[in-house]
């Protein structure tokens, strides 16, 4: 469905909900969920969002519930989320705007050091609850230069490496101390700096043959034999050649046995018995297991991260059936958890 049939669709499909929103499902608690539909189908249609959320509904309800768990403006999180090399990332400013707005620390101050490639930056707070002062990591000059970002065609830490500093210390210190605030995600000046770079002619593969091993150097010919005639003899008389000799066939070669065959693995063993019946259930199974996750990872997320219990409350369905149709947001805080937990 259109953004534009959503929003042309009767008020009645979409009754304000009466009860108040489930702290947990967020925007996925029903009625709010159909709510929030028609809000996305708004967005979608508005010529001011960006590419990525222009006439894509589904998109603006991911920036939706985003902006709902950050407590952050939708419109903040459509023009600070980028698609880069098919990846979503944050802005740098927005994780620094985020950091300072959070709530848990004193305005973030940027502590510059040093000249030339012993220039650095690190971050610095204090925590509001405890007034403990920390640190985050040290970004340098030479780090850019030996992780290979400086040297990058078109680099911004070329042209404004004092800026880039404070980008990526800042960054460093969000993903320490704050995991919640970047949900796991990098920066876009993050996504652009990893990516791999080719500095020799010799690692370079034409455009088609992608994949491929490069094909071994030809061997020179090898020079002909020359053959040499045997003479030619007689044949001896038919009384002088010996008789042939009669073998036996050989005996037939015993049938290997066969092996035992190997038991099929279930994916689905590790979903409760009470949700084996449905097909939702074995779906975003199926997506866990194949970005290595388990069923325990999902209710685990949805107690720490939406203070849902699955066990007392039954299957989400309405959020299950969303992050099906679109399971990064999920994939990307069960990542999170993970991360911030080791």
């Amino acid at each position: 469905m259109s953004s534009t049939e959503m929003i042309k669709k009767s008020k009645s499909q979409y009754p304000v909900p009466t009860g108040p929103m489930d702290k947990g499902l967020g925007i996925y608690t029903p009625g709010y969920f159909e709510q929030s539909q028609r809000v996305a189908a708004s967005l979608a249609a508005s010529s001011l969002v960006p590419d990525s959320y222009r006439n894509k509904p589904e998109n603006c309800l991911i920036a939706l519930d985003m902006s709902q768990r950050l407590q952050a403006n939708p419109m903040a999180i459509m023009q600070s989320l980028y698609i880069v090399h098919g990846r979503p990332a944050w802005a740098s400013t927005f994780v620094a705007g985020a950091v300072n707005t959070c709530g848990r620390f004193e305005p973030v101050q940027y502590i510059m050091e040093g000249e030339g490639e012993t220039r650095s930056c690190y971050c610095e707070a204090t925590i509001k609850s405890t007034k403990e002062k920390v640190q985050g990591p040290k970004v340098t000059i030479a780090m850019a230069k030996a992780e290979g970002w400086f040297s990058k065609k078109g680099s911004k830490w070329q042209t404004m490496p004092e800026l880039m500093l404070r980008y990526r210390a800042v960054t460093f210190f969000g993903r320490l101390y704050a995991p919640e605030v970047l949900l796991g995600m990098q920066t876009e000046d993050e996504v652009i700096d990893v990516q791999a770079t080719v500095t020799e002619e010799s690692n370079i593969i034409p455009a088609g043959i992608v994949g491929k091993e490069p094909e071994a150097e030809a061997e020179p010919p090898k020079p002909a034999k020359r053959r040499t005639r045997k003479p030619k003899t007689e044949p001896a008389p038919l009384e002088e050649r010996p008789a042939p000799e009669t073998t036996s066939p050989p005996d037939p070669e015993p049938e290997p046995e066969p092996e035992p065959e190997q038991p099929e693995l279930v994916t689905s063993a590790e979903i409760p018995d009470r949700f084996e019946a449905s097909k939702e259930a074995q779906q975003i199974n199926a997506i866990l297991i194949e970005n290595g996750h388990r069923w325990a990872d999902l209710d685990f997320f949805l107690k720490t991260e939406q203070d849902y219990d699955m066990d007392a409350n039954g299957l989400p369905t309405p959020f299950i059936k969303a992050m099906i149709r679109d399971p990064k947001a999920l994939l990307a805080g069960i990542d999170s958890l993970k991360s911030a937990g080791q």
